[in-house]
């Protein structure tokens, strides 16, 4: 994301970190199968944390 990246810029000019989670993935169903249109929902898959 363009935004995020502008924070992320600003942090590290100010010698700031972060860090991103996620509570859940979505990149096994990009679409949806039936409609071809973008899947925009949670999915079941889990997001470790390393």
């Amino acid at each position: 994301d363009e935004c995020l990246g502008r924070i992320v810029a600003a942090l590290e000019k100010t010698g700031g970190q972060c860090l991103i989670t996620a509570d859940h993935g979505n990149v096994e169903q990009m679409y949806d199968i039936d409609t071809g249109q973008p899947h925009t929902a949670h999915t079941s898959e889990p997001v470790p944390l390393i």
